[in-house]
């Protein structure tokens, strides 16, 4: 994880703290009780494309912004800390145990806490909580239902105790990993069930309002213009040093980066390579840069007929020049990976056996029947991808790379709705797309790229193996780390020279902000850790 690390959350403000005190007890002596000014709210601007966002409901949220903005005004029972998410620390629980065959877990809750209702955070609110992502049924439901919970697993034995029964075994890492995804987050079950309409459990209200106890609450989201959060007056943690953040929605980076100048807007979250090497180092402004999570590839759709065959889709592995895409399309922000696990995370592969070798292309799809190549169609997003590059721009290269060999590829170019919809549908040739895994584990991204029954990436694009999905069902359910981790070198092996894909690169991100933002950690999961943010 190469994520800035900066100063601790609260040291400039205690410090910051104590001179004030310091001066109120000495204007107190000179001026005999001065009048008692409030101290000025901070309030900061963001400039993010947050067109994405869908619900701002936790058991809803699943893109981008509405994660951003989730995990803003939720607590979860754990989370990461700063930018290391090698391991969950508490939050809203106070510690846990699990029984010896995995499949029991109970949990202690911190006592005392409230939602800002005034309602107490209890094991009655997270079980209500846990039922209702799986009663709802959600797009991230899911997270929670494949480790074997149900509705009724959650039970509340008292006030601050809540155990969880799976039915299943699951791996003990990956299942706190997903407690940590915002889906997990535990709601106010009062507020919920006084704005519930015909048994939704409050869905509609909280698309655009929020029943969480994290450090800000959702005052306001308008779609496609702007989310508003205030912070938490009475948060359990103390009182967050900004008091509103205002997110607002800038699609085009040239915008962001005007707001950015002008100090209309603290921090742009997706300027461009050359845009931030132009902000580097000029005064007033400062980069901050991490390894996202996000993977970035070629998928084969095996339903078109050419790609049924192995040697066609390992041609186009070969005929790739993944060192001359990221260095001179996406200006080396990114790294080349060519396996399904990114960097950082227990199990990466670094294995990149692909480079461009045009011969070894060409004597494939001559083995395959293709002597003179064949043409097919390319989906691609009109929006910016991982790295801070149009979809466009890699396209084009990878289109010149496979003329190469005498694939004729045609471009089709359209959002990212209309995309997920054809490619969702199994109705695409080939499509360049990016994946961002849910939690920080290897069986988020397993299960996805090599197991069709998930019906995400490996069945979108017709790839049915069900030895494969057999032996990722084996990796999630393994306690032994030793024994974990070969599977998922196995399993990524696999894939790499057999999958329906050629995977491109793991993207950098480069975030742009005023100076006077002050504690910044990046955090490769939710981006941006608000709470801990200041202001000069």
């Amino acid at each position: 994880m190469e994520a800035v690390i900066r100063p601790g959350r609260w040291g400039r403000n205690w410090i910051a703290l104590g001179l004030a005190l310091v001066l109120v007890v000495s204007l107190g002596v000179a001026c005999a009780r001065p009048a008692k000014e409030a101290k000025p709210e901070k309030t900061m601007v963001i400039a993010m494309d947050v067109g994405d966002a869908s619900s701002m409901d936790p058991a809803v949220a699943f893109e981008t912004a509405s994660i951003f903005t989730a995990h803003q005004c939720y607590d979860n029972l754990v989370t990461f800390e700063g930018s290391d998410l090698s391991k969950p620390v508490p939050e809203l629980a106070e510690s846990w145990e699990v029984s010896p065959d995995g499949l029991v877990w109970t949990f202690k809750l911190k006592k005392g806490l409230k939602f800002p209702s005034g309602e107490p955070v209890n094991a009655a609110a997270v079980a209500y909580s846990f039922d209702r992502v799986i009663a709802l049924d959600d797009q991230p439901a899911w997270l929670l239902t494949q480790t074997g919970m149900e509705v009724g697993s959650t039970k509340a034995l008292d006030e601050y105790t809540v155990q969880i029964t799976l039915k299943e075994k699951f791996n003990p890492d990956a299942f706190l990993a997903v407690l940590t995804y915002p889906v997990a987050s535990i709601v106010d079950p009062k507020v919920c069930k006084a704005h519930e309409k015909e048994g939704d459990w409050g869905k509609n209200f909280l698309a655009g309002a929020s029943a969480g106890n994290g450090p800000y609450v959702l005052e306001k989201w308008e779609p496609e213009v702007q989310v508003v959060l205030k912070a938490n007056p009475n948060y359990w943690k103390g009182k967050v040093p900004i008091s509103t953040v205002i997110i607002k929605h800038v699609p085009e980076s040239t915008a962001q980066k005007m707001l950015l100048e002008k100090g209309d807007a603290q921090i742009a979250m997706d300027l461009r390579p050359e845009q931030i090497k132009d902000l580097e180092g000029k005064a007033g402004f400062q980069i901050i840069r991490g390894l996202g999570d996000g993977i970035n590839y070629l998928g084969m759709n095996l339903a078109y007929q050419p790609f049924k065959d192995n040697r066609v889709r390992d041609a186009v592995r070969w005929a790739i020049d993944y060192e001359g895409l990221v260095k001179h399309v996406l200006q080396d922000n990114a790294i080349v990976l060519q396996t399904f696990i990114p960097k950082g995370y227990k199990g990466y592969n670094p294995d990149t056996p692909y480079h461009r070798d045009v011969e070894k292309a060409r004597q494939l799809l001559n083995e395959a029947g293709y002597p003179n190549g064949f043409k097919v169609e390319l989906l691609c997003s009109s929006g910016v991808a991982g790295g801070g590059v149009y979809w466009r721009d890699i396209a084009a290269k990878l289109k010149d790379d496979l003329a190469k060999v005498g694939i004729t590829m045609e471009i089709k170019e359209m959002t990212s709705a209309a995309l997920l919809e054809i490619y969702r549908a199994q109705k695409h040739q080939m499509v360049l797309m990016g994946w961002g895994p849910d939690y920080p584990d290897p069986d988020a991204l397993a299960k996805p790229f090599a197991n069709h029954r998930m019906k995400q990436l490996a069945w979108r694009n017709s790839y049915y193996n069900d030895e494969l999905a057999d032996k990722v069902d084996k990796a999630a359910a393994a306690f032994a780390s030793e024994e974990r981790l070969k599977l998922y070198q196995e399993l990524t092996d696999y894939v790499l020279h057999n999958g329906p894909y050629a995977i491109l690169y793991q993207p950098r991100v480069s975030i742009a902000m005023r100076d006077s933002v002050l504690n910044y950690q990046y955090n490769s999961l939710w981006t941006t850790e608000l709470a801990a943010l200041d202001l000069k």
